[in-house]
């Protein structure tokens, strides 16, 4: 019988060869490495956006002092930093930011797998671990880690949430807890779907540490100081320069109040349906994803164990099922996903994998009774 440890092995191994390929097809794909910018900005797509943003930043100051109103976009605050210390540090170049963010890829890849791979013991740990190279490399690699796009950072900083969750909560670290509560600020500033999440994440805080009555209460507070300080800090920003308390990017909140005044059950439906990986209901242009339906055919599988079998599961598990549940909803209600495409979907999916993977476990202990003590 192969121990946990002959899997844990293979899984080490497995991790090392993810790396190695991202980091492969990252320079074979990169090579001659002639291309370092993105040429003549349009002020319309994204990518330039952020170009122009970083280098107003590394040049004029840390405020964007082009943008001398509130600030309006694109959509995610921190990233504009991102890239301006990736200027700061190699010039104004494509290749090294490039380069970063597929590490970014695939160490968000092995953030999950070594989070959750105790609780799915056996060769389902090594199934994860495979099927998160395949999103990442399918969803990610191939269309957007070459672009300047949040959804890069969003994903680690959220699959590093996940991590440090997983552990602080089932296991009662309270160092993790504030290291949980860090990348998620991260999140909301690259993200700003996950803002109104906030208050979920701090009433879990409130309970989870009211369950934990030997938890000092200070640490409680201290958690929900870090939370409310850090997703303030574009309001701040706005502040300094227009004394007005805005929190979110204005033109992402402008967008996102027109797209709810115009859902109606048509346009529900068609966004239900590209959630789901047929994203040929909202854009033509788009292959369908069965691997999405596949995934949350389990996360369903998953919600109906737990709701008819009324079973316990652990604070992690709760958490991530509120994020999970939340920023789907968010997305279906505010954000314009045909314009927008199935990256809106991208930051959310690591963590839906790797819940729905608690699922195969279930059903291998169905069928085989041993499982678990492989």
């Amino acid at each position: 019988m192969r121990t946990k440890a002959y899997y844990y092995k293979i899984g080490n191994y497995l991790a090392l060869a993810i790396v190695i390929i991202f980091l492969m097809q990252t320079y074979f794909r990169l090579y001659p490495f002639t291309v370092t910018n993105l040429g003549e900005s349009n002020n319309i797509d994204d990518w330039f956006r952020y170009w122009d943003n970083a280098k107003d930043i590394s040049k004029n100051g840390f405020l964007i002092p082009s943008q001398s109103s509130v600030y309006y976009g694109p959509g995610s605050f921190l990233y504009n930093y991102f890239i301006a210390a990736c200027f700061l540090l190699f010039g104004e170049n494509l290749i090294p930011i490039y380069f970063i963010q597929s590490v970014l890829l695939a160490s968000s890849i092995l953030l999950i797998y070594y989070a959750f791979r105790n609780e799915l013991s056996g060769g389902i740990g090594l199934l994860l671990l495979l099927t998160l190279f395949l999103f990442g490399l399918l969803d990610v690699f191939k269309y957007y880690t070459f672009k300047l796009l949040s959804e890069n950072l969003a994903i680690f900083t959220l699959a590093t949430f996940v991590f440090f969750a997983k552990i602080g909560f089932d296991q009662v670290k309270v160092k993790f807890h504030y290291l949980a509560t860090f990348f998620f600020v991260l999140t909301v500033l690259i993200r700003p779907t996950f803002f109104p999440i906030t208050i979920a994440y701090a009433v879990f805080l409130i309970v989870f540490y009211f369950k934990n009555s030997a938890l000092k209460k200070y640490n409680l507070l201290g958690n929900l100081a870090l939370l409310f300080a850090g997703i303030s800090i574009l309001g701040i920003r706005n502040y300094f320069i227009t004394e007005t308390w805005v929190f979110l990017p204005s033109e992402g909140a402008s967008d996102s109040w027109k797209q709810l005044l115009e859902l109606d059950v048509e346009i529900i439906y068609k966004k239900v349906l590209f959630a789901l990986g047929f994203l040929s209901s909202l854009n033509a242009d788009y292959y369908p994803r069965p691997h999405w339906f596949l995934i949350f055919l389990l996360y369903a599988y998953y919600l109906f164990g737990i709701l008819k079998n009324r079973l316990t599961i652990n604070y992690s598990e709760i958490l991530f099922n509120i994020l999970i549940i939340g920023f789907y909803l968010l997305t279906l209600l505010f954000v314009t996903v045909d314009s927008y495409g199935f990256r809106a979907f991208l930051p959310i999916q690591f963590m839906l994998i790797s819940v729905s993977f608690v699922t195969v476990k279930k059903l291998m202990l169905k069928f085989n009774k041993d499982y678990d003590n492989i």
